[in-house]
């Protein structure tokens, strides 16, 4: 499968438009998709600039949720960790961006902090790298204040930590931290006390985590709670379950990768993982069994590329991704993008009726199937919109039209509109076509002649 994904993107690397994630319309985000140096200065007239940023989270907070309207239910907070000036930068609206901290020791400052995880109730946690600690921060009234730090201090013992630099939170309020000098995951529970170690003896320099709680209200399947953490020096991501048991891991050679550098993860509502490759520019996407199902992006500055991406954030709700790169944050609704593998046969008779359209899409998608002849009359309603995971689905066309009788000899286009199941639906849809051609019956020129030789 993977061969097929690499074969599909080479060719339309000529007309590159990707659509696994797009931009939302200009209407939602002010016409900002990509926030630069430049752009923060221009808009915002601030000192704040990106100097290495690395993780990022996004939240709707309880503090500035209108119970009266659902109309702000898109409208949230990021929070994205400014690595080398040890600054969190956080937003209420796009017009108030403010920070936190500086490089530094001290209980308010920040030493090469990494991975950052925020919460609806303002809690903010962040993994203070250099400083061997998680620091626990509250927001509210549009500021952030110091609370605690998890971690009892430098060191290997149950509860100590070595170069924290993932975190993330789960539903009952349990803090989970990647720790690369201790080769290992540490949990603490709500209140800061430590709880267990995850992933010794297997895991090597783990970085980035996320993970899904099916106590969460925006997981759409709520079957199963798993954890992703990239690790093996950024080489691997792996599976497991809340109990520590490993289920999976997919190294770099798996997706057809040399060279790799798998940094941050997220996971969307449907349980989809997204990873960021700084080596090769692109957001790789699992599926929730991380079988690997596409890879967005390339290397540039320019419309749905990247330079070096590393923090990645999902609102689950609607889809609304932020992605932050080497010196600038990009705005993506998730989307879809497919193809149509072919039809097989691509050539049947009246006698023999009938061909399977195979489809591959990126995302959860509605699909709609219609046929055509070559005029553009519609011949047949092949299926009404019908919801459909991603990977590949089969589609079984009888060779018949509407009226149920079987089409006559022709030239038929078999269409595919696949339109996304999140906030982007409405905004966006793609048509996938397979042109199938009905013969004259293959037997025919075999009969028999109505006059002896």
């Amino acid at each position: 499968m993977t061969a097929l994904l690499f074969i599909f993107a080479f060719a339309t690397s000529l007309n590159y438009d990707p659509s696994t994630l797009v931009f939302p319309p200009a209407g939602h985000s002010a016409g900002y998709n990509k926030i630069t140096n430049f752009t923060i200065r221009m808009v915002l007239g601030s000192h704040l600039a990106f100097d290495n940023p690395q993780g990022v989270s996004i939240v709707k907070l309880t503090e500035h949720d209108d119970l009266s309207t659902d109309r702000d239910d898109d409208e949230l907070a990021f929070f994205a960790v400014n690595s080398n000036r040890g600054q969190i930068i956080f937003n209420i609206g796009f017009e108030n961006v403010n920070s936190y901290g500086s490089v530094g020791t001290g209980r308010e400052n920040l030493w090469e902090p990494m991975g950052i995880a925020a919460n609806p109730e303002g809690d903010v946690y962040v993994a203070d790298m250099n400083n061997h600690r998680v620091v626990r921060l509250k927001y509210g009234a549009g500021n952030l204040e110091y609370v605690t730090s998890l971690g009892d201090g430098f060191g290997a013992a149950t509860g100590q930590l070595s170069f924290p630099c993932g975190v993330a939170l789960d539903k009952s309020g349990n803090v989970y931290v990647t720790e690369i000098g201790n080769d290992r995951i540490s949990v603490f529970d709500k209140t800061g006390n430590f709880v267990k170690v995850m992933g010794v003896g297997f895991l090597n320099d783990p970085f980035g985590i996320a993970l899904i709680d099916r106590k969460d209200v925006w997981n759409y399947y709520r079957d199963k709670d798993y954890i992703v953490v990239t690790d093996n020096s950024k080489k691997r991501i792996t599976m497991f379950d809340f109990s520590g048991n490993r289920i999976k891991s997919v190294d770099g050679l798996d997706l057809g990768f040399e060279n790799i550098s798998l940094n941050y993860a997220a996971i969307d509502y449907y349980g989809l993982i997204y990873v960021t490759d700084t080596d090769n520019s692109q957001i790789h996407i699992f599926s929730r069994e991380l079988t690997h199902i596409t890879s967005f992006g390339r290397e540039g500055s320019g419309k749905k590329e990247f330079i070096s991406p590393r923090g990645i954030a999902v609102w689950k709700r609607f889809g609304q991704f932020i992605i932050l790169e080497a010196s600038s944050a990009q705005y993506y609704w998730a989307g879809v993008d497919g193809y149509i593998k072919g039809a097989f046969p691509s050539v049947f008779n009246p006698l023999m009726p009938g061909s399977t359209i195979a489809i591959y899409i990126t995302q959860p998608s509605i699909i709609t199937l219609t046929v055509y002849d070559s005029r553009g009359n519609v011949i047949r309603n092949l299926l009404p919109e019908f919801k459909e995971t991603p990977g590949y689905t089969q589609i079984l066309w009888d060779g018949k039209g509407n009226n149920s009788e079987i089409v006559p000899p022709g030239i038929y286009t078999v269409k595919a509109d696949i339109e996304p199941t999140y906030s982007s639906r409405g905004y966006f849809k793609k048509t996938l076509s397979v042109d199938i051609e009905c013969s004259e019956s293959f037997l025919e020129e075999d009969q028999p002649s109505d006059s002896q030789p």
